[in-house]
């Protein structure tokens, strides 16, 4: 194999396929919002995904994208973004500590979708290769749970017009509360 080859991954599956033996085209987080709750739900079940009764609308998504990820043989990650001050970022899952299950994001995604740290990133992930210690994302799925499209141009919180209180909220509703009393006292929102 020449040099160059190596850094060339193999063409991504487009389809997946269903349970039933039904092929259907990768979705992404737009095209599966615009879908009613009844299709979400019917592609769940061909998904095999559990439990759907109690699943609102938009808790579907994840589900779905992960599922249809795994039946396309693809891995997928969910996970806190962490943007290091080379440019790139990983994946954190529990406490924002670095560890083995991290998943690595480029320079380029992190330019491409405008992603700071502390944004909730899903998408589909790849192995390791030979020389590499952790998993790579190949496909930026959702952000914060919308489409990544649709969050690039966001302005940063410092960049926002701070809106000063105009009115007192008063907590106490009833008197026999004393906890929203003493905070209505001592420190009124």
């Amino acid at each position: 194999m020449r040099p160059y080859q190596e850094r060339f991954e193999p063409p991504q599956p487009k389809t997946f396929k269903t349970k039933d033996g039904e092929e259907h085209n990768l979705l992404t987080v737009k095209e599966l919002e615009d879908m009613t709750r009844s299709e979400l739900v019917e592609l769940a079940r061909k998904l095999d995904i559990q439990d759907l009764q109690r699943i609102k609308k938009q808790d579907l998504v994840f589900p779905i994208l992960e599922a249809q990820a795994k039946a396309a043989g693809l891995n997928f990650a969910v996970g806190v973004l962490d943007v290091l001050p080379e440019g790139y970022g990983f994946l954190r899952r529990e406490n924002m500590r670095p560890g083995p299950h991290d998943v690595y994001i480029s320079q380029s995604q992190v330019r491409r979708f405008e992603l700071r740290s502390g944004d909730l990133v899903a998408g589909q992930c790849r192995d390791p290769k030979d020389n590499e210690k952790y998993h790579g994302i190949l496909k930026v799925e959702a952000v914060n749970g919308q489409d990544p499209e649709a969050i690039r141009g966001r302005r940063t919180f410092e960049k926002g017009t701070p809106i000063y209180p105009q009115e007192r909220f008063k907590l106490e509703v009833r008197s026999t509360q004393l906890s929203t009393r003493v905070i209505d006292l001592f420190c009124p929102i």
